[in-house]
């Protein structure tokens, strides 16, 4: 069945989180770290040319645990669209005296999210080819504006797609964001970092786009700065061991606080 011929009821059947409106990250702390350490091991003993398969498995397993809204979200990116600028980029890097890594920096990140959906990949790809048809039809004069355009406007309306999926941030502003994040969180000695973070994750989450939609970060640096002192005082009293469950938390506590505009 097309998704053009999908009812509202159907389409909860293919999207049932959509009952649930509230967003969350819903992947496992040990898989999480043990890709985690898979992607440094890797790296160090092909010295980073395995990271951009590494990097990879990372992103697809966090990403397609991350729920914004209800809406389960998907990614496609593959290694080999990578790999080649990734070796490139580090060539680059290299004789440019590591200047050139704030670029590779910005180029990875706009790949991740052209490369994230929130709706199931073999449904964004009927929809995009659905739409394809449509516009052929339409340039062909098989059909008129006003049935082109209510087809698009049911598609949308059902799967609340609106566009492409991007990173909107300039590589200027995304180098100063992350200049200033350090710098409050160095300055601070890390006491700050609760409200550096929430800063940057307000810099980053206003310049990604979902499939058209625009997203929003609404969490408060004083309601995370209350759980960083009581994940601090866990670390001192497990010895540090509480240390590599810190940023699971910090994760999740990120995924909660992302919605769509």
């Amino acid at each position: 069945m097309s998704i053009v011929d999908l009812d509202e009821l159907e389409c909860l059947k293919l999207f049932p989180s959509r009952k649930i409106n509230k967003s969350y990250y819903g992947g496992n702390f040990f898989s999480l770290v043990g890709l985690n350490i898979l992607t440094y091991i890797s790296s160090i003993f092909t010295l980073g040319l395995a990271f951009p398969y590494t990097f990879r498995l990372e992103k697809e397993y966090e990403i397609n645990n991350t729920y914004i809204n209800g809406r389960k979200l998907y990614f496609d990116g593959r290694t080999h669209q990578l790999i080649g600028k990734y070796i490139l980029r580090l060539f680059l890097s290299f004789i440019t005296l590591g200047l050139y890594t704030f670029k590779l920096n910005i180029n990875v990140t706009r790949w991740v999210y052209k490369h994230t959906y929130d709706v199931p990949i073999k449904i964004k790809n009927e929809y995009e080819s659905t739409i394809k048809h449509l516009e052929s039809d339409f340039n062909n004069r098989a059909i008129n504006f006003d049935y082109y355009k209510g087809r698009k406007l049911d598609l949308e309306k059902t799967y609340l797609i609106k566009g492409e999926s991007k990173f909107n941030a300039s590589f200027i502003s995304n180098f100063i964001n992350g200049l200033i994040v350090k710098t409050i969180t160095i300055a601070s000695l890390g006491i700050l970092y609760p409200y550096a973070l929430c800063y940057e994750e307000n810099f980053i989450t206003k310049n990604i786009i979902i499939m058209g939609k625009e997203l929003k970060f609404i969490g408060k640096w004083k309601d995370l700065f209350k759980k960083y002192i009581r994940w601090y005082l866990l670390i001192f009293a497990t010895l540090g061991i509480y240390i590599f469950i810190v940023p699971y938390k910090i994760k999740k506590w990120v995924s909660e606080n992302t919605i769509f505009a």
